[in-house]
């Protein structure tokens, strides 16, 4: 993309020639008014010859008139000469400053895309240590739910026994349908568990079933 003093360069360039072209344009058309004139005067003067000996003034002026053709021929050349000049020089001089533009423009883009180079290193600098992170996490709540599940399968194995012990009291040693088992008053610091279940497995009907409850006295407990 052209910048705003290129554009404003370029600009100037063209006025230039073009206003040379024009001055150019405007002399040629005035040489050739001239040139014009003298072929009138040659002409007269040939036909001049022919009738009688020629005038001096009109002789006089034609020689004036070739004079002023060349000079003007000459001032041509030297302007047409002089506007290629200027013209290669303001060339140059765009050329240059071309050069200049493209190559801050260059400066420009290269820091910009440092700039954006060094931010998406950072962004993912930083992603992969909150992505690192994530994973210490997800690992750190496997650990929890594999010892969650470990404890769980050995609450559910104590109840399990627990229901066995209760299942194979028979009639003498252990609990009937409706019975709470105790060792007396609840002492003091005593802990209860509470199974609650479904004690199909002893001597009576399923809808007989009862929550049975089992007070076991507590060992740390001083007299």
């Amino acid at each position: 993309m052209r910048t705003e003093p290129w554009r404003q360069h370029e600009e100037h360039v063209d006025v230039s020639v073009h206003e040379v072209t024009a001055e150019v344009a405007d002399l040629r058309t005035a040489i050739g008014d001239l040139e014009s004139l003298v072929a009138v005067l040659s002409q007269r003067h040939e036909s001049d010859r022919s009738i009688g000996p020629v005038d001096a003034a009109d002789m006089a002026e034609a020689i004036e008139a070739s004079r002023i053709i060349t000079a003007a021929n000459r001032i041509a050349d030297a302007t047409v000469a002089e506007s290629r000049a200027e013209a290669d020089e303001l060339l140059v001089a765009a050329r240059a400053k071309s050069f200049e533009v493209v190559g801050v423009a260059r400066e420009l883009a290269e820091a910009e895309l440092v700039a954006e180079r060094d931010r998406v290193a950072a962004a993912t600098e930083s992603w992969n240590a909150h992505r690192s992170e994530i994973r210490r996490h997800l690992a750190s709540l496997a650990v929890s739910l594999d010892q969650f599940r470990t404890e769980l399968a050995a609450t559910g194995a104590a109840i399990e026994a627990a229901l066995e012990g209760l299942a194979d009291g028979g009639p003498g040693g252990g609990v009937g349908h409706a019975d709470v088992v105790s060792a007396g008053p609840e002492p003091v610091g005593s802990v209860g568990i509470s199974l609650v279940g479904s004690l199909a497995d002893l001597d009576g009907p399923p809808e007989d079933a009862v929550p049975v409850i089992v007070t076991l006295p507590d060992r740390r407990a001083t007299g």
